[in-house]
């Protein structure tokens, strides 16, 4: 489904982040521009305080090189986040963000593409900008842990309807506002906050199941479709799975798997390289982070030597073997 759009309108893009998704955001950002070399785009950047003045000049430095390109900044209070729930270590709160869209973004910003900083853009997001999603809430893709049965117990709609990944999303912004989306997001995380465990996703799932157009997984291929150990149902995401795998236009490395950490990790992700590809291309170029309890650092750096003196062997993959495709 296509619609009639002015080829002179830029896309609109947003991404919420704190301060320790300031380099994934901007390598994010610097991806989009090298594949957009003609188009315009304006990037809303939600942030909170823990955002500096200095790293919000970085990243608009990585997008003005591009032509056509802009970076519009929004201050949002952290505090509306702290009392809702959130799974330590995993996800920040900045998730939460994304709910208060509607109140964030001007009026005149009906449409807008939200990504997450842990993704990369390897093509145009020209196709799914042009879908028409006048009726709908959402476009979105299936999620690697959609295959869960308890997912669908648990937030109280059937399986038939699928669960989907909030980490790319085409939002109807002028649906949100006609059906008072934020004012429906905070009953259920006030009222039925036993529900949720996947933070803001299992919300957007519950508010729209039966709302939202299902776009191919390659629009968000996440990490969790590449380990062997499938939550995912095979036979009815096949071919999705197939293009998906050869070709990516957006790479999500969900889970711990990120090609930024420094980490002891034996199972890098398979498609690290497309990550430090446009990595390169900014200030961050070569930056890792180091995200481990020092417990674990002394587990991992013990390991290193006993591997060196060949007294342990590494440890199976827990990926597929696939292809890089950068």
């Amino acid at each position: 489904m296509n619609r009639n759009i002015n080829e002179n309108d830029p896309i609109q893009i947003t991404a919420c982040l704190d301060k320790d998704f300031v380099l994934t955001t901007g390598v994010m950002m610097c991806s989009i521009c090298v594949n957009h070399p003609d188009v315009g785009i304006d990037f809303h950047l939600i942030c909170d305080k823990s955002v500096t003045e200095n790293d919000k000049k970085d990243l608009e430095e990585t997008v003005l090189k591009y032509p056509g390109k802009r970076t519009i900044f929004y201050n949002i209070d952290s505090q509306l986040s702290n009392k809702f729930p959130c799974r330590k270590g995993l996800i920040t709160r900045a998730t939460y963000y994304r709910l208060f869209l509607t109140e964030i973004l001007p009026p005149s910003v009906s449409k807008v593409i939200y990504i997450d900083g842990d993704c990369i853009i390897r093509h145009s997001l020209l196709p799914l900008w042009n879908t028409d999603i006048t009726d709908y809430a959402v476009g979105a893709c299936t999620d690697g842990l959609e295959g869960v049965t308890d997912f669908y117990e648990r937030l109280g709609y059937p399986r038939e309807e699928s669960y989907f990944n909030a980490g790319m999303m085409y939002i109807n912004l002028d649906y949100w506002r006609r059906h008072h989306v934020l004012e429906q997001s905070m009953d259920i995380l006030n009222n039925h906050r036993d529900k949720i465990f996947l933070e803001d996703q299992d919300v957007m799932n519950m508010l729209f199941h039966d709302r939202k157009i299902t776009f191919p997984l390659k629009y968000n291929f996440q990490t969790s479709f590449l380990w062997k150990d499938r939550h995912w149902d095979y036979q009815k995401l096949e071919e999705q799975f197939k293009d998906a795998l050869e070709d990516p236009v957006i790479i999500h490395y969900t889970t711990t798997d990120k090609p930024w950490y420094i980490t002891s990790s034996y199972s890098p992700h398979p498609f690290r390289d497309s990550f430090y590809k446009y990595q390169s291309m900014t200030k961050w170029n070569n930056v890792r982070i180091e995200n481990r309890p020092k417990i674990r650092r002394i587990r991992n750096f013990v390991g290193d030597i006993l591997r060196r003196m060949n007294m342990r062997q590494l440890g199976p993959s827990r990926f597929i073997d696939v292809h890089p495709v950068d």
